[in-house]
């Protein structure tokens, strides 16, 4: 028996409308309203359903990620925590570990094409860079006091 035999001799079931074929020579017609819904225990089912796919959906991200902790313990920095901690980007890291006057720490290629630099050293050199800024304050100011008691 044809398919479109079928179609014409058998009765038409109610079928969800979602899942009829799209190409299909006759379209049966929507099922009724009173199959569709079905006992109420179907209905909280449903909602139950529903319920747990809102839950499961993530939060839409909103702005950017939180920076990277920084805790006193941690050994290892990466790369990007390097320059989260220091606030710049990577190429102005990369930069300063080829100028040979900036001494910054060089990094231990531990894993793969990783650059790991160890927390205490880039700690180190902060300080370091935060003493030699404040000393060099420190002489301007002494430069210009001198300056401005010899000129009045």
């Amino acid at each position: 028996m044809s398919a479109q035999s079928k179609r014409r001799g058998a009765v038409i079931e109610p079928v969800d409308p979602r899942q009829q074929d799209l190409f299909a020579a006759e379209v049966a017609p929507p099922p009724p309203a009173a199959m569709v819904s079905g006992p109420p225990e179907d209905k909280t089912r449903a909602k139950r359903l529903k319920r747990r796919d809102k839950a499961k959906t993530p939060a839409p991200p909103q702005g950017k990620p939180p920076p990277p902790s920084f805790v006193a313990n941690d050994d290892w920095w990466t790369t990007r925590s390097v320059c989260a901690f220091l606030k710049i980007g990577r190429k102005a890291l990369w930069n300063m570990r080829r100028d040979p006057a900036s001494v910054f720490p060089a990094p231990v290629d531990a894993v793969g094409h990783r650059h790991l630099y160890l927390a205490a050293e880039v700690r180190g050199w902060m300080d370091a860079q935060r003493e030699t800024a404040r000393r060099r304050d420190k002489d301007r100011r002494q430069a210009l006091a001198q300056f401005s008691t010899r000129s009045s």
